[in-house]
């Protein structure tokens, strides 16, 4: 008797937990279809059907609100809920290196604003002995991209041998030392310094050639360096010459030699 009350007893825990199972599941599947019926609401809601209206692009004058639509695959009947902007935004800084930053913000459900910033053309990029222009040129960061229109008055970085630095790729070596010169020579105490190009090529110096065509050997202590104590020997070389170069009034010099920290000297032969 004992014995069948037990398996009575077990054979009712079963039964429950087996009602109980059923209940959960139900529950879950309740669950999951009501999460589903929610996303396809909420997915409907970021669809695109009027894209001027929906989506914002600021932008400069390289790179049209256009392009950067077709970047993300901005358009009608497409959704903002499925696009994968990370993704899609890290294929455009590939793509386009005149793009220094893309901020996207989405403006839930159906809007999406993106933000653009291109790098500002801060000196061109040619190579030795060519005077065909390369298209090419850099930041202020030293990263080079193209541009074929504006920058026509820029100073020239020449460097050593095709094909130079490409796009995408940053300035490395003697012409990121060029780059230095150019950076600490904008500053206002180096006004009179009105850089036209620097020559890398040279094996112990840059070669700068200034608006007037005089030119100027220049090497500094840790040229191909870049430490502060780099920054310092450039900052005292460059105006050393600068002040030399003041006194030059009747302008007959032709080449000034500052290849010694802290000498300059001249002659007005063209160099070699």
């Amino acid at each position: 008797m004992k014995t069948k009350n037990k398996d009575n007893r077990s054979a009712r825990r079963a039964l429950a937990l087996i009602a109980a199972l059923a209940v959960f599941a139900t529950l879950a599947v309740g669950a999951i279809l009501a999460y589903n019926r929610l996303r396809e609401v909420w997915i409907e809601q970021c669809a695109i059907t009027d894209v001027n209206s929906q989506v914002s692009i600021e932008s400069g004058n390289r790179i049209s609100p256009d392009t950067v639509r077709e970047m993300f695959g901005l358009r009608n009947g497409a959704n903002l809920a499925l696009i994968d902007f990370a993704t899609k935004r890290n294929d455009a800084l590939k793509k386009y290196p005149a793009i220094k930053s893309i901020n996207v913000s989405r403006l839930l459900p159906g809007g999406v604003s993106i933000t653009v910033v291109e790098r500002d053309p801060f000196a061109r990029i040619g190579l030795s002995g060519s005077k065909k222009p390369t298209g090419r040129v850099c930041d202020d960061e030293g990263v080079v991209f193209t541009c074929r229109r504006g920058a026509e008055m820029l100073p020239l970085i020449r460097e050593p041998e095709e094909p130079g630095t490409k796009p995408g790729e940053a300035l490395k070596d003697r012409s990121r030392s060029a780059l230095t010169v150019l950076l600490v020579a904008r500053e206002p105490q180096f006004a009179d310094l009105n850089i036209l190009e620097i020559e890398t090529a040279k094996p112990d110096f840059l070669e700068i050639t200034l608006t007037n065509y005089s030119k100027v050997k220049f090497r500094w202590t840790g040229m191909d360096g870049f430490t502060p104590e780099s920054d310092a020997a450039l900052r005292e070389q460059l105006t050393k010459v600068s002040q030399t170069i003041g006194t030059n009034l009747s302008g007959e010099v032709k080449v000034w030699n500052a290849t010694i920290q802290g000498v300059v000297t001249s002659s007005t032969n063209q160099p070699n």
